[in-house]
């Protein structure tokens, strides 16, 4: 989104971040492709460099859709990766002058993604045998 509006006039951002709903709301590879052609010849006369920002790449913007539906979300966002990261910098702030040497500020660091990973990991629906081990998703 944020590539292809960065290109748009703000005059067609709202119609533009509309279409680009519709795209990401596609159900399979196959209306998303459809949606992306819908849009290229809409959008190419009027924005080329947004119209180009979108194609350039398009089969990395739709790699969601090889994973579970319930995870697309998820996947498509960065919404838990920012908030995670807004979270690592405003305690790191808090006790920065409690940090007796790096390896203590590394510790407490590993420790908290450690839980962010953990916290992740529980909200989404695994796989069926899917194991959690520090973080990571064992099958």
């Amino acid at each position: 989104y944020r590539n292809v509006l960065k290109y748009t006039p703000h005059k067609l951002k709202s119609e533009m971040g509309r279409d680009l709903h519709k795209l990401t709301g596609a159900a399979d590879k196959e209306a998303f492709l459809k949606q992306a052609e819908t849009m290229r010849l809409r959008w190419q006369t009027l924005v080329p460099n947004a119209t180009q920002s979108l194609l350039h790449h398009l089969d990395l913007s739709m790699t969601y859709l090889d994973f579970p539906r319930e995870l697309w979300q998820k996947i498509r966002t960065t919404n838990a990766l920012d908030r995670a990261f807004r979270e690592v910098r405003a305690r790191t702030q808090i006790h920065f002058d409690h940090y007796e040497n790096p390896e203590s500020s590394r510790r407490y660091h590993q420790a908290m993604f450690s839980d962010l990973n953990r916290r992740y990991f529980r909200q989404t629906k695994m796989p069926p045998g899917a194991v959690i081990n520090g973080g990571n998703v064992i099958k």
